[in-house]
């Protein structure tokens, strides 16, 4: 079933932004829930919850997985399983090994990866105004998280496992937007999310089940589910269908900057709730991910989105 009504490029970058924000505002939930659950039970509860959800809006709208030819089946599980489960299960495993700060500069990979994926799997062509969209936001990105994540045991020996795990986390990541796209030139959004989380938890269960061994509830175990159901209905659910809904509507090489916007709104979060004022190099590196996000939209009326290529798969 063919997706309705033309490409709104406009609708895209509102929901670009909007998805972005939600998720970096997603990194001061998580250490909230992470005082009573674990990462894994984390990961399957809000997914757990959000499928329902999903799955009766895509219902609501008159649409069913049986709308979906088996080979658009396959393509979707592959999207939910390797380009959403799976890079879900190394970031928590990697963080684990490594560290919190070496993670929040390793994900920093995943927009030059939409890019090169962008390129590689749907021909998009990038231009030098979209690469310089992309280097300006890596560099702002860079300033507000080295700010407090800072270099210290980055390459240390007894991390370089965490740190591969994080490298292909946010390889992953990177891929989940170009697997997507081709997707949503025929099925609507609704559909497409439903069965991506669906597809996602045949590993994020299994792996909330094993991190969950020993666990114990205690006084912090109410917060912390009230913490994961705001990241259900905020980030798993809202999160999914804004980001997927902007795929509908533009190049997935003009996402790639507006993915530097959560490591700003993650930090403007924290300060906002510890009463700490925005510092200088944050500030600056604010204007510099609001610049690469403003090449993205460059000439976006003159290039229709989907002039790329389909992935064959």
């Amino acid at each position: 079933m063919s997706q309705l009504g033309p490409p709104r490029p406009a609708l895209g970058v509102l929901y670009i932004t909007l998805a972005n924000l939600l998720g970096g505002a997603s990194f001061p939930m998580q250490r909230a829930a992470l005082a009573g659950f674990t990462p894994g039970m984390i990961a399957a509860v809000r997914h757990l919850i959000a499928l329902p959800l999903l799955w009766w809006l895509m219902r609501a709208s008159g649409r069913g997985p049986r709308d979906v030819p088996s080979a658009d089946r396959r393509r979707i599980a592959v999207l939910g399983i390797v380009a959403f489960g799976l890079p879900l299960l190394l970031g928590n495993v990697g963080v684990g090994l490594a560290s919190a700060s070496n993670a929040a500069i390793l994900t920093l990979i995943e927009p030059v990866m939409i890019l090169l994926f962008a390129r590689g799997l749907l021909g998009e062509r990038i231009g030098a105004t979209r690469g310089l969209g992309v280097a300006l936001g890596l560099a702002g990105a860079l300033c507000v998280v080295l700010e407090t994540a800072g270099t210290s045991g980055f390459l240390s020996g007894g991390r370089f496992l965490g740190n591969v795990l994080l490298v292909v986390h946010a390889a992953l990541w990177g891929l989940y937007t170009p697997l997507v796209r081709p997707i949503l030139q025929r099925h609507h959004v609704f559909t497409v999310s439903a069965l991506t989380v669906a597809y996602s938890l045949f590993l994020l269960v299994p792996y909330g089940l094993w991190d969950a061994r020993g666990w114990q509830p205690d006084e912090h175990t109410a917060a912390a589910l009230g913490w994961t159901v705001a990241l259900a209905l905020g980030v798993s659910l809202t999160t999914t269908l804004l980001w997927i809904g902007a795929v509908r509507h533009l190049e997935a090489s003009r996402i790639a900057p507006f993915v530097f916007l959560q490591p700003l709104a993650g930090v403007l979060l924290d300060r906002w709730m510890h009463d700490e004022r925005l510092s200088t190099q944050a500030s600056f590196g604010a204007a510099l991910i609001a610049i690469g996000c403003l090449c993205a939209l460059r000439n976006e009326r003159a290039r229709a989105p989907g002039a790329g290529r389909e992935l064959a798969t």
